[in-house]
């Protein structure tokens, strides 16, 4: 599980364009099971948000998820953290 400041989240998602608290909660239910190995991932985006690629499961980054399914970067970051335990999605996405 990743550590973060709801405060801070909150505060993006509202500066990026969320408003409904329905789905800023569903984001934070959707932060509090991310895999621990995607904590620099997040830790950057809420410092610069400078979305970093170092992080990869088969091939597949974060810009490649939100190129392909054309989404924000939270939904990027809930993709990426189910291919972690799912390879074989995560090989299935990579080649779409």
């Amino acid at each position: 599980m990743i550590i973060f400041d709801e405060a801070v989240v909150k505060k993006i998602l509202l500066e990026e364009g969320y408003s409904d608290e329905g789905e800023i909660d569903m984001i934070f239910n959707e932060l509090n099971i991310i895999d621990a190995s995607l904590q620099r991932v997040l830790d950057t985006y809420l410092a610069d948000r400078t979305i970093v690629d170092e992080f990869k499961v088969e091939g597949l980054t974060i810009h490649i998820i939100m190129e392909k399914f054309k989404c924000d970067f939270w939904k990027a970051l809930g993709f990426m953290n189910t291919s972690i335990s799912n390879h074989q999605l995560a090989r299935e996405l990579y080649d779409m």
